[in-house]
């Protein structure tokens, strides 16, 4: 399972930093995927792995209104990384 919401929505929850904004999100939650849509430009960052999706929804939901959808966005898989552990929440 794969949570990705646009890139500002994501900066506004978890800061900036990273590549394209996605050090913030992978610093809280221990890692990022980044998906771009080359021809329009828009870039969507999120999480893999359903604890980690839900607790982006979580933290995403008191902040803007969540709409799930199943199926991948109009975008390629343009990078991701993880970190070897876990962050703890705070």
């Amino acid at each position: 399972m794969v949570s990705i919401a646009p890139l500002q929505s994501v900066v506004a929850v978890y800061g900036a930093g990273g590549v394209v904004g996605e050090g913030g999100l992978a610093s809280a939650i221990g890692g990022a995927v980044v998906f771009r849509n080359d021809v329009s430009g828009a870039c969507y960052i999120g999480v893999w792995d359903a604890r980690n999706a839900s607790r982006f929804r979580s933290d995403l939901r008191p902040r803007m209104e969540i709409i799930l959808l199943r199926h991948a966005p109009d975008a390629r898989l343009s990078f991701w990384g993880a970190a070897k552990e876990r962050p703890l929440r705070n």
